[in-house]
């Protein structure tokens, strides 16, 4: 009798602890058809996260008493057209192990390339250890309409004629949130190591990230204000600065963001700056909504001759089937002006011509 009894305290003891931890596998499945043109080439073929990145992930928490918590999430790109793993975002603000900009192929084996990281939570807030977005991402991401997916996307996110790590994700990244009690206040500090040796030369700091936002939400109102800077010997170090905000009226929620990246003399374009701005509306319409957003942006530089420059014109429509499954079309148009040469859905132009995009597709999560 007393076996029996330790042995039923036993596996409730197991129920409990078992109650108290739990994981989850979670993903988007994003496929549609796109079609770019150019005055030099025009492509149409499948493609994938055009309004939502295509994503396999895990995450999971275990509750440790005390209002602790131990969190993880491994999360990697896939491209369900083709089966493969993928690398996500464009090459130009991908990142490699040590946070320099990198050269990024369009498919290959599945890696937890998204986010990978473990965190403790409490009171106190959260720290996390790992891969992680920035700060400045989210000034692109959570106030562009199109959520920087498809031909939509916010070119400011893509960081102009250039790119950095500053607008999407570090690896190696220690970040501190501010919990979530704060009367509407939030804020992330982040620092990112490069695991470069310290007789690498003049790049044994290329890769070391830092950066920070401070945001507000309540009500109909949200503003964030984010910066981030990557040190780089070639680019003379990256500076990222974004103000963005949004107003919902009920009838539609409008947005705005501003924008700017400053580059150092050694950069290949001395002392560059690119500044961009955003304006987007989504308009509930039935059991779909419609995204609308107008972005302008223009590089200058040390003994510049030639205006670079552009605006982009994006218009969409996401039809919701349930709460997990939709359809979406979305159609953009970019003007480059000067040496400017944005190119929509793997179109080819020429400098200051123009390009144009669309995408049809269905996209369901779980």
């Amino acid at each position: 009798m007393k076996k029996t009894l330790i042995a039923m305290a036993a596996l409730a003891a197991a129920g409990v602890a078992s109650a108290q931890s739990s994981v989850t596998l979670y993903g988007v499945v994003d496929l549609g058809i796109s079609h770019g043109s150019g005055n030099t080439a025009n492509w149409t073929g499948m493609t994938s996260g055009n309004i939502n990145s295509s994503r396999l992930g895990f995450k999971g928490t275990e509750d440790l008493g005390g209002g602790l918590k131990a969190n993880f999430v491994l999360e990697g790109d896939v491209k369900p057209f083709s089966g493969t793993g993928a690398t996500s975002g464009l090459a130009s603000v991908n990142s490699n192990s040590n946070n320099t900009t990198v050269p990024s192929a369009a498919k290959g084996g599945f890696t937890f390339n998204r986010s990978a990281w473990a965190s403790l939570s409490g009171g106190f807030g959260e720290l996390r250890l790992g891969r992680d977005y920035t700060p400045t991402f989210y000034a692109d991401a959570n106030y562009d309409p199109f959520g920087v997916n498809g031909a939509g996307t916010n070119r400011i996110f893509t960081n102009g004629l250039a790119g950095n790590v500053n607008h999407l994700r570090a690896s190696n990244a220690v970040s501190y949130f501010l919990p979530g009690n704060l009367g509407g206040f939030s804020g992330q500090l982040m620092y990112a190591f490069n695991n470069t040796a310290s007789n690498a030369g003049v790049t044994k700091d290329d890769g070391k990230y830092l950066g920070g936002r401070v945001g507000y939400d309540a009500g109909p109102i949200s503003l964030l204000v984010a910066t981030g800077q990557t040190k780089s010997a070639a680019q003379g170090d990256v500076r990222t600065t974004s103000i963005a905000g949004s107003y919902n009226l009920d009838v539609a929620k409008l947005s705005a963001e501003y924008s700017q990246d400053k580059y150092g003399a050694a950069n290949a374009l001395p002392n560059e700056k690119q500044k961009g701005y955003l304006l987007g509306a989504v308009v509930p319409v039935g059991d779909g909504e419609i995204h609308a957003s107008f972005v302008s942006q223009k590089a200058t530089y040390d003994a510049q001759t030639v205006e670079a420059k552009y605006n982009q014109y994006s218009l969409g429509y996401v039809y919701n089937l349930s709460k997990r499954t939709a359809l979406y079309a979305d159609y953009s148009h970019v003007s480059n002006k000067g040496s400017a040469a944005f190119a929509l859905n793997s179109a080819v132009i020429t400098a200051g011509s123009s390009s144009s995009g669309y995408d049809i597709g269905v996209r369901h999560s779980f």
